[in-house]
């Protein structure tokens, strides 16, 4: 293209040619011949040649003025929303905004005469120019589909998609033929951002004749005018004609040269490539070579300009390279002020110009004697020089080399312009891959509030896509749970450029909810000002729940550490009362009117130890002896005490299922699940008629969170227990609460709050769990779900009627009675003694073992687990060494895991839970001497 048209380049960059090389050649030389003749010839073909360049120039720029108006013109009729909708793809051909397009380029063609193509292309974000719409029919043949790939030979789109600048250009070839071209980029409305670029293309031969066809009268009449004056000049000096187009070759050759170095600069590989050390060592020796430079150089300042590096230096008479040569900054603050103000810093004799004072040492080292530097400048802001550095003779630096020098110097800001660029885009592409697989969600906000990006995380989380959420604000997870004086405190202090952390519940797209701990930072540009906001979110709803599930485990033990505290003491009272009382009514003969007050007193301390090992239950701290358990069996021998329990009018009903329903339970276990659970029926059902049903069955169950990991769900075969009545039911607020221990809804006096508790811990104790349906108006069912146990059923013991007095015996032998209480040793002794034993006692173990070596022989030992000194199986051990026949009962009022302790709960061992009455007393003792009812006398 360069070697077609030299004039022209010339003529659109005059400040490149030399004028002193152009116009300034000297007269004279060897055969020279003077006249006026050749003078006028010589000047009226300078006159034709000028004017006909002129001219076509001229022409050319008219013609060229006249397509780039056409083209603004056919800008002005389309619309950037539109082309910004297209997909560039053949599914444009039915959409209305390609249509649209369509037409308008159709119209704005057949307004522009010898006009070819017009069409819109727009640039990937590979770089690539694709077209978008053209002014040729889609069928039967288009040229250029949408989406078809350009290569711009040219550069001239590139140029504009890049730089937004209207430009025409050509003649030049392509895969289509040869062309002139007019380009102006379409900009965004509202942002200014360049979309995409408009052009149309002249074929060459019209392009041609309409140069030539405007041209015409105004090279005639400069013709015209040539050929009058050069006629009076026809015998001008022939060789000074010579001598001047000589010159002017050379200088069109430097030029051209020149104009090549720059093309190849601006197309160089390793700059597409972004390899800057590369490009700097290339620009720096083609410039050299342009220029006949000995040394060029490029020097960048650091951030604060304290110092200057050489990244690039090419020394031409050695044809190496070299960088890394720091200066001191401040030496060059008077050149950097020209630098800024002109561009360019010229001092054709450097050693003795005044700006250069501060590096003379590395100018007198190289041997530099004239120097051109040209600013390298970045937003405006100067970033370096390229420095030409001229050894020998003094060198006075012309407009076309100082033009060349700062086009190289704009090559270099381009090249940092664009690896800033791509060190950018590279950050960005970074961080949102990070974001992308960070596993909290993240959103990011402009300075309204409205979603720009949301990561993958979000998706997962929230369960919305991006396509949902994009341009709306985080408003759509809003759960309801927070006030909006909430909402108002937090855009109070990211309005105030603060960052916001804290806690709030939000809904998923579902509408399940989930409780996030949230951290909203603002993000401000260089002015400080508010430009987006970002929002990392951390799911921490199971953590809250495991917190929550710890309180509550947590408040059991504090619960279950009151309940073993108490027990040991307050069974010991009980024991005192309810022995005494059996005492009493034992003595005192039958009808006595003291009776009925002694059994008042009997029943209501029996109440009290009911309730304390209720307390112990719930806690999980009384000895518990499960064993298999039929509830076929089981539940029908309690049916008489529950009915009497419930009352006339309301009905109870038991319905076993078919199938195994034994289970592994404490048979008192199974008593206090069934009263709790029908007595809060009868109180739901609320003395009015109505219905309470039992039932039992067995199934497979799946607990909750089996197979929650991804893996199959694990099934378990259970015995199924249900109370349901047809009551008031209970709404959701109490339903939540019902197995807190105390928490009651009944009066004072009406209950202790202690029954579902106790009952959710037995289940629980047992390997089971509980599920309850219950609404208001629609009654209540409780299903206890408890692990099937295939081992047969031991056979229900029937309780021996209760004997109207103690049985006596004659001489047993003798015992010792070991308690630091001293009623219930008391107690003891009494009983003991109407036995027939002899009996010793002992309030402290070490009397006891003292008092051992003053027997013959011990029958029985009866004592307390937990005492000071020495605990009851210490004791038993130290007895049964010195009395292997010994048998040993073993009673305490501590709980289970304090006894187990001491090893007092082992299989095979008799131990006597406190409070006890003096038949259950009796009972023991009878079981521990292995005597039989036909024993007694």
């Amino acid at each position: 293209m360069l070697r077609e048209i030299p004039v022209y380049f010339c003529l659109m960059e005059p400040h490149l040619i030399l004028p002193e090389d152009a116009f300034s050649a000297q007269s004279g030389g060897r055969g020279g011949v003077r006249s006026r003749t050749g003078l006028a010839l010589l000047l009226g073909l300078v006159l034709v040649a000028g004017g006909f360049a002129w001219s076509w120039r001229f022409a050319s720029g008219q013609y060229r003025d006249e397509l780039l108006q056409a083209i603004r013109i056919a800008r002005a009729g389309n619309n950037p929303q539109r082309v910004q909708q297209l997909s560039a793809t053949t599914a444009d051909y039915t959409d209305p905004d390609y249509l649209w397009l369509k037409r308008e380029l159709i119209k704005a063609k057949e307004a522009v005469p010898k006009c070819r193509w017009l069409y819109i292309m727009r640039m990937g974000e590979d770089g690539r120019i694709f077209s978008v719409c053209d002014s040729d029919p889609d069928f039967p043949v288009d040229h250029t589909l949408p989406g078809f790939i350009y290569e711009d030979t040219s550069g001239g789109f590139t140029e504009i998609l890049l730089h937004g600048t209207e430009k025409v250009w050509g003649p030049y070839t392509d895969a289509f033929g040869r062309w002139v071209t007019a380009a102006v980029p379409i900009r965004d409305d509202q942002s200014g951002e360049i979309v995409a670029v408009l052009g149309m293309d002249v074929e060459y031969p019209d392009w041609v004749k309409g140069v030539l066809w405007r041209a015409l009268p105004p090279m005639a009449f400069t013709l015209l005018i040539a050929l009058l004056i050069g006629s009076g000049l026809v015998l001008m000096d022939l060789r000074r004609q010579r001598d001047r187009q000589v010159r002017a070759a050379v200088a069109g050759a430097r030029q051209l040269q020149r104009l090549q170095a720059l093309n190849a600069l601006s197309g160089s590989e390793s700059l597409r490539r972004g390899d800057m050390e590369a490009f700097c060592r290339e620009l720096t020796e083609t410039a050299a070579r342009a220029l006949e430079v000995e040394r060029v150089g490029i020097w960048l300042f650091n951030d604060d300009r304290t110092e200057l590096r050489n990244v690039d230096t090419f020394i031409l008479s050695r044809g190496t390279h070299e960088s890394g040569e720091t200066m001191d900054g401040a030496a060059f603050y008077q050149e950097w002020k020209t630098l800024e103000q002109d561009r360019y810093f010229n001092a054709p004799d450097v050693m003795n110009d005044p700006r250069s004072q501060g590096y003379r040492d590395y100018l007198a080292q190289h041997g530099i004697v004239s120097l051109l530097d040209t600013a390298i400048l970045l937003q405006g802001g100067l970033r370096g020089a390229v420095c030409f550095e001229h050894t020998g003779e003094l060198r006075t630096w012309s407009e076309g080399e100082i033009g060349f020098a700062s086009q190289v110097a704009d090559q270099v800001a381009l090249a940092l312009t664009y690896q800033r660029e791509r060190e950018e885009q590279r950050r960005r592409e970074v961080l949102t891959s990070a974001m992308e697989q960070v596993e909290e969600p993240i959103m990011i906000t402009d300075a309204a509030a409205k979603l720009i990006y949301v990561n993958a995380a979000f998706e997962r989380v929230t369960g919305y896509s991006r396509e949902e959420v994009l341009g709306r604000t985080p408003a759509i997870l809003k759960s309801g749970h927070q006030s909006a004086a909430f909402y108002e405190d937090l855009w109070r202090i990211l309005q105030a450029g603060q960052s916001w952390t804290g806690r709030m519940v939000n809904r998923r797209k579902d509408g399940t909810l989930f409780i996030v701990q949230e951290t909203i930072a603002p993000v401000r540009d260089e002015q400080g000002r508010t430009t987006h906001y970002v929002s990392t979110i951390l799911d921490i709803t199971e953590s809250v729940k495991e917190a929550e599930r710890l309180q509550e485990a947590r408040k059991m033990e504090a619960v279950g550490r009151l309940a073993s505290g108490v027990a040991h003491d307050f069974n010991n009272m009980l024991n005192v009362i309810i022995g005494h009382a059996d005492m009493a009514l034992e003595e005192l003969p039958e009808g006595m009117p003291a009776q009925q007050d002694l059994l008042e007193i009997q029943r209501a301390a029996l109440r009290a130890a009911a309730l304390t090992r209720q307390l112990l239950d719930f806690a999980r701290r009384r000895p518990v002896q499960p064993r298999p358990l039929d509830l076929r069996e089981a539940v029908p021998a309690m049916l008489d005490m529950l009915i009497r329990l419930v009352g006339e009018e309301i009905t109870l009903r038991w319905e076993p299922m078919d199938g195994d329903l034994t289970v592994m339970l404490d048979p008192s276990h199974l008593d206090q699940i069934l009263i709790n659970l029908v007595a809060n029926a009868r109180d739901a059902i609320g003395g009015r008629p109505g219905n309470i049903t039992i039932r039992a069955g067995s199934m497979l169950t799946c607990r909750d969170g089996a197979g929650m990991d991804g893996g199959d769900l694990q099934w378990e075969q259970c015995v199924a227990l249900a109370v349901a009545d047809d009551g008031r039911g209970m709404p959701e607020s109490v339903r939540q609460r019902i197995f807190e221990p105390f928490y009651t809804t009944k009066g004072i006096g009406y209950g202790t709050g202690l029954g579902l508790a106790t009952v959710r811990s037995i289940v629980q104790g047992a390997g089971g769990f509980i599920e309850v349906d219950s609404a208001p108006g629609c009654g209540t069912v409780f299903v206890l779900y408890f692990p099937a146990c295939h081992a047969p059923s031991a056979p229900v013991k029937q309780e021996e009627p209760p004997r109207t007095r103690l049985a006596r015996r004659k001489a047993a032998g003798t015992a010792l009675v070991v308690e630091d209480e001293e009623a219930i040793l008391r107690l003891a002794r009494v009983l003991l003694e109407r036995h027939g034993f002899t009996v010793i006692t002992a309030p402290h173990p070490l009397d006891a073992v003292a008092r051992l070596e003053e027997l013959e022989g011990l029958d029985l030992l009866v004592t307390d687990v937990i005492m000071p000194g020495m605990n009851g199986r210490e004791l038993a051990d130290r007895v049964t060494a010195r009395f292997p026949g010994a048998r040993c009962l073993f009673m305490s009022g501590y709980t289970d895991d304090i006894i187990g302790r001491h090893g007092v709960l082992e299989p095979g061992v008799h131990f006597l839970q406190k409070p006890f009455t003096m038949r259950v007393l009796q009972e023991a003792v009878w079981r521990v001497m292995g005597w039989s009812e036909a024993e007694e006398t």
